[in-house]
């Protein structure tokens, strides 16, 4: 699964050359982006156009997430997906970083060192290990059950309380 908007700070192209390679291997897997990107129709690739309220569908039918932003503030979609136990594959540049622990609930790999290749293994890794899904799965839902977005808007305030007292100083 793949969420983002046509960009190419997204870096979609990059999932789409593994995708082609990861098809010529095996013909049962199939990708899926939300909303649809502005490619010509590839067999495998089907791009769906869902309202908000209807992501979680996607989240819970699928094997994994995968990002490949070049760089990225908060993605809500990664914490979305992690809420609803879907493992995810980050390159270690977006701005949800600190609440991944690499294998430990998200796959992170580093954008600028031979990313494409280390993000088709880790796509193979993911659909040939299922016991490694579930762990990765599990770990993010625990991880982001307590992020609520009451708990948002309070670290949200300590982020505001902290800059306004600096300013009080000054």
């Amino acid at each position: 699964l793949f969420v983002g908007r046509p960009d190419p700070v997204k870096a979609f192209e990059s999932l789409l050359k593994c995708f082609r390679k990861l098809r010529q291997e095996r013909k049962d897997v199939i990708l899926i982006t939300a909303p649809p990107q502005e490619i010509k129709a590839q067999d495998g690739i089907i791009g769906v156009e869902l309202p908000w309220h209807r992501m979680p569908e996607l989240y819970c039918a699928f094997d994994m997430l995968v990002s490949c932003s070049k760089y990225e503030g908060y993605s809500l979609a990664i914490h979305e997906a992690m809420a609803y136990g879907l493992p995810v594959i980050i390159p270690d540049c977006v701005g949800i970083l600190d609440l991944c622990v690499p294998n430990e609930n998200a796959i992170v790999l580093p954008r600028w060192n031979h990313f494409e290749e280390r993000l088709l293994e880790a796509i193979k890794r993911l659909l040939n290990d299922d016991s490694l899904r579930l762990h990765l799965g599990e770990n993010a839902r625990a991880t982001m059950e307590h992020r609520t977005w009451d708990w948002v808007a309070r670290e949200t305030e300590k982020v505001y309380v902290k800059a306004f007292e600096k300013v009080k100083t000054l």
